[in-house]
């Protein structure tokens, strides 16, 4: 049976990109590699950010939407709204280009340059200053940021390669205290 998993892909960098004078940018070579031939959703995100989705990530956030409730009142119907008139279907051209609609430019504020960014198993597409207000604050959301993701997790310890390490006790076949613990 033929596995149908597709590796996982981390988008990560980021990358200053001009917007030519028909609304295109040229997505990052390290991201076009994992994008090509796929369909692509771009959409208004967080921030006044921009982001594109490979669709196959981009379809459980847009399951959930639709199943929001049309009966949960005015804020569900909009938040519902929003977030499927904020999108668009993309496809890199054979340069690795997207288009950027006249309303996601506006909406980003995003004029002649952008700053794409990899956002794990996203990318988002933001304007020069508002990247410059986000590295402002950079390093204390760092922190904050690794805090949560290393809060619990066993960090492997990085052993650089053609290095190896022994101990004297396993060279003279001892046992040590820490070993008797277990």
């Amino acid at each position: 049976m033929e596995n149908s998993v597709t590796p996982a892909v981390w988008f990560i960098g980021n990358f200053e990109k001009p917007v030519d004078s028909k609304n295109r940018i040229v997505i990052p070579r390290c991201f076009r590699d994992a994008l090509e031939s796929q369909d692509l959703i771009l959409m208004r995100w967080y921030e006044h950010a921009l982001a594109l989705f490979p669709l196959h990530v981009w379809e459980p956030l847009a399951e959930k939407a639709r199943r929001m409730s049309l009966t949960g009142g005015p804020k569900k119907r909009e938040a519902r709204l929003s977030f499927f008139s904020g999108a668009l279907s993309q496809r890199m051209d054979n340069q690795g280009r997207i288009v950027l609609s006249k309303d996601m430019k506006q909406y980003a504020g995003i004029d002649r340059e952008s700053v794409i960014l990899g956002d794990g198993d996203r990318i988002q597409i933001l304007a020069p200053h508002r990247y410059a207000i986000f590295r402002e604050d950079h390093d204390a959301l760092l922190s904050e940021g690794l805090d949560e993701i290393l809060a619990g997790t066993d960090v492997p310890e990085f052993t650089p390669r053609g290095v190896t390490h022994s101990d004297s006790s396993e060279e003279t076949g001892e046992n040590s205290a820490e070993d008797d613990d277990k």
